[in-house]
């Protein structure tokens, strides 16, 4: 999976309903696989939650702004 180019897709589409670029920004540059498990990397630039084990998730991109 050519995970820079999910990241900028992601960007793109969240950024069409955030103003503040800064958030935009910071959805480019952080890698969100890193922060799910190998097996849902897959999923990772969904704007979507996602579990990431121990009962917790990682937020939807566009609810963090």
């Amino acid at each position: 999976m050519d995970f820079a180019a999910a990241r900028a897709s992601l960007a793109a589409q969240v950024g069409q309903r955030i103003e503040d670029e800064r958030v935009t920004k910071a959805i480019s540059r952080v890698p969100r696989e890193c922060f799910v498990p190998i097996e849902k990397h897959h999923l990772a630039y969904e704007d979507t939650a996602l579990t990431i084990g121990f009962g917790q998730t990682i937020s939807q991109p566009y609810i963090v702004h």
